[in-house]
């Protein structure tokens, strides 16, 4: 906890007490809130970042508060609601490059990773992507566009974007824009195609795990194509490795018990 509170002081100025002018008694609450915040007593340091914003402070105050606050309810509280709307209110309030970027980041991940709302990230790393100069971390916001679009099931726009990563060599997703080529060819019954970017995610990825979950979607390919040995193969290849095993046994049974009745 006590390191959570030095990164808002050191790397963000985030409620640095010397770089503000304000009153003694603010000085004072915004010193106890911290010292709640130590101590891990949020509910306490919420009701006193409250009662500090209830005295109408300048809006430098108000926008590390305000991100403060969102900070508490994601990271300590896990309350994603309450967070992001203290995060928007950043957004609403300043024009300072620095909040305006990790509110709309921090927006992107809670709605991204622990909301599911991925109209939201979709948004959030829009907005993170038309920055300009562009940011350090565009590759990340471009990649997170793509998912979010696939997971909201605007699948032409995800493939349009992917399509778009996977021109460029140096991008840093430019490896996963294969599998979710896949992923998504996959999910559209696009079974030649989508065995295409598979392989070619194969040839390329070096993580076992990946590998395995790619292998996967191309045993379930070919046993919706009827090629029923080359799935069994490849199940059979993964058997002990995929997550799931019981799922790969399942499969080979039930493909080894449709090649037995082909037979008779």
């Amino acid at each position: 906890m006590k390191l959570l509170l030095i990164s808002f002081v050191l790397g963000l100025g985030v409620l640095s007490l010397g770089s503000l002018d304000f009153t003694p008694t603010i000085n004072k609450e915004i010193v106890e809130a911290q010292e709640f915040l130590l101590v891990q007593d949020y509910e306490r340091s919420i009701a006193k970042y409250k009662e500090i914003l209830k005295k109408n402070p300048g809006n430098e105050l108000k926008v590390k508060i305000y991100y403060q606050l969102g900070e508490i309810y994601s990271t300590n509280l896990g309350k994603n609601d309450e967070a992001i709307d203290y995060f928007t209110k950043v957004k609403e309030l300043t024009e300072d490059p620095l909040f305006l970027v990790k509110s709309e980041e921090r927006i992107g991940e809670i709605a991204f990773s622990f909301s599911k709302n991925f109209t939201q990230s979709f948004l959030s790393y829009k907005n993170l992507s038309e920055f300009t100069p562009k940011l350090g971390n565009f590759d990340f916001y471009q990649f997170r566009m793509a998912v979010s679009s696939f997971k909201k099931g605007n699948i032409e726009e995800s493939i349009k974007t992917f399509e778009t990563i996977q021109s460029n060599t140096n991008h840093k997703f430019f490896l996963d824009s294969f599998y979710y080529l896949g992923l998504i060819n996959f999910h559209r019954k696009q079974w030649n195609r989508s065995l295409v970017y598979l392989k070619e995610f194969i040839k390329r990825e070096s993580k076992k795990d990946l590998v395995v979950q790619a292998k996967f979607l191309m045993a379930n390919i070919y046993e919706s194509k009827e090629e029923l040995k080359t799935a069994y193969d490849l199940y059979y290849s993964i058997l002990g490795k995929y997550p799931n095993t019981q799922v790969v046994q399942n499969r080979l049974k039930s493909i080894y018990s449709r090649r037995i009745a082909r037979k008779r």
